[in-house]
């Protein structure tokens, strides 16, 4: 099975757009212990692979962070990642294997509710397989 998240991760650090902002702050998982923001934190929730793990379609999070109170800045970098994770621009062959489609499914903004601090969610849908060897 492909790690989607990784592969996602690995494909927005490397993206002009979301780098000019966040630099290499793009992970996995849950927030680091002492986070350096603005930053972008993705998991994977959902879905399956089929076909014996060939086909993923996996429901990814993103989430893009910002300072505390720093809304247009927050806003211009869920600009970017949204930019980012369209079909049309990741679809493609990378060394965890090959993108053959995402669907934005909810857009959302919300700030966290702990430390307070604006962010943009965004849920899509990443459409992958294996590449050929």
């Amino acid at each position: 099975m492909i790690n989607v998240e990784r592969l996602v991760r690995d494909y927005l650090a490397a993206d002009a757009a979301v780098a000019a902002l966040v630099g290499a702050r793009v992970h996995t998982g849950k927030l680091p212990a002492e986070p350096t923001f603005p930053l972008v934190l993705l998991r994977r929730f959902a879905g399956a692979a089929t076909m014996w793990g060939h086909f993923d379609g996996a429901r990814v999070q993103i989430e893009a962070w910002s300072e505390n109170g720093d809304h247009p800045a927050c806003e211009e970098l869920s600009r970017a990642v949204r930019e980012a994770m369209k079909s049309q621009t990741i679809e493609g062959e990378y060394a965890l294997g090959v993108v053959t489609g995402a669907q934005e499914f909810l857009f959302r903004f919300q700030e966290d509710p702990v430390t307070g601090r604006p962010r943009y969610l965004l849920d899509c849908l990443v459409f992958c397989h294996p590449a050929a060897a």
